[in-house]
């Protein structure tokens, strides 16, 4: 059986476009399966455990089981997403750059906002520690609560 990883390299290739052949017969390999996204991903997908995050640019993520693409949820973003998705356990941390550059926590689960919080410049980076947020905008890293998202 395909792992999770060989799974979403097929899936990867079909949101890109890519016409590549398999080696043998030079026919194209078909897609375990698809999962219709209303604009093209904004930032790469990203697999943890057997969830995949999908983030367009239409300012949507959408969550799918990584084995059928069946879709958990889907919400809007405040802006357009600048990074991609930061799972944890129980949330996944986003950053969002224009039109409203922020940073949110959202309970894996339903994609429900647990906060939000606005930044003056757009992320460029995001890590997550046991308390802590740490958003990276231009020449600032700022070190945030990770319960509700305020500066530390």
């Amino acid at each position: 059986m395909p792992s999770p990883l060989s799974r979403l390299a097929l899936l990867l290739a079909a949101l890109a476009g890519s016409n590549f052949a398999s080696p043998a017969s030079g026919e194209l390999p078909r897609a375990l399966w698809e999962a219709r996204v209303v604009n093209a991903p904004a930032v790469a997908p990203v697999l943890s455990g057997d969830t995949l995050w999908v983030v367009g640019t239409d300012r949507k993520i959408g969550s799918h089981a990584a084995r059928t693409g069946d879709r958990h949820w889907r919400r809007t973003l405040a802006g357009q997403a600048a990074l991609p998705v930061l799972p944890g356990p129980e949330d996944l941390l986003i950053a969002a750059g224009a039109p409203q550059p922020s940073i949110a926590l959202l309970k894996r689960a339903d994609g429900e906002a647990l906060w939000s919080q606005r930044l003056h410049r757009t992320p460029v980076g995001i890590a997550r520690g046991e308390s802590l947020v740490f958003v990276a905008t231009g020449e600032r890293v700022e070190a945030r609560r990770r319960t509700d998202g305020t500066p530390r």
